[in-house]
């Protein structure tokens, strides 16, 4: 529910995009009837190109009405980044070529209206101007599904970014204060461990003057006795001659 409502605002896979995505493939179909049933638009480029563009935005436009039919009944919205990538770039290109197409076959229209009707008979010129129309309506649900993804796009970039920076900042506060922690948390054996080497480095010279002494007295004790006969010691037995 939650990534359900994220995804709105248009973005592939809300409602939002599915009404924007079926607007453009009634008006773009609307287009393309007005413009090529019963009318002999091959006689001007512009009408021709309006044609071709139309065809183009139909296709489109009803598979991503199908990725986002299937994203609600499934409830987990497009969240792949490089494919919302090739959604806007494509989005972005279609309602360039539809803006350029709807605005030259506007303006052939215009130019065949002020001849007064001797190169366009009223029927006709009321068709074209209806394929017109219905292909710059095209164009801006076109443009508006580009704006809502991009605006998706950035806005999840933009929150990854945040998360990734409180993400160090708290790690970094938590190695900081893990020291102070345990110092406070274990204050005795601290304390034990600075007695003890104070202790150790105070009687290391008592140590080695202790040493010194019995190394000497070992000496004098041996020039003493050299040359005597070994005494017995205490419990030893003294085998006759």
């Amino acid at each position: 529910m939650e990534n359900r409502e994220r995804a709105g605002a248009g973005a592939v896979g809300s409602a939002g995009s599915l009404g924007l995505r079926v607007g453009q493939a009634v008006f773009s179909s609307a287009s393309l009837l007005f413009m090529s049933v019963g009318v002999e638009f091959f006689s001007y480029t512009a009408f021709c190109f309006l044609v071709t563009i139309m065809g183009l935005v139909i296709p489109w436009s009803c598979t991503l009405a199908m990725i986002d039919v299937y994203s609600i009944l499934v409830g987990c919205p497009l969240r792949v980044p490089g494919v919302m990538v090739i959604v806007v770039i494509g989005d972005w290109v279609l309602a360039i070529l539809s803006l350029a197409a709807a605005s030259s076959s506007a303006a052939v229209i215009d130019l065949l209206l002020q001849f007064h009707g001797s190169h366009c008979s009223p029927r006709f010129c009321g068709r074209y101007q209806l394929s017109a129309m219905m292909a710059f309506l095209s164009w801006f649900l076109t443009a508006a599904s580009s704006l809502f993804n991009l605006w998706f796009i950035a806005s999840r970039q933009s929150h990854r970014g945040m998360k990734h920076v409180v993400g160090i900042s708290s790690s970094k506060l938590r190695a900081q204060n893990a020291p102070a922690r345990d110092s406070s948390a274990k204050p005795g054996k601290a304390l034990e461990a600075l007695i003890t080497d104070h202790l150790v480095s105070s009687m290391a010279p008592v140590a080695i003057a202790a040493t010194f002494i019995a190394v000497a007295d070992g000496d004098r004790d041996g020039v003493a006795t050299m040359g005597a006969s070994p005494r017995p010691l205490l419990g030893d037995v003294v085998l006759p001659a």
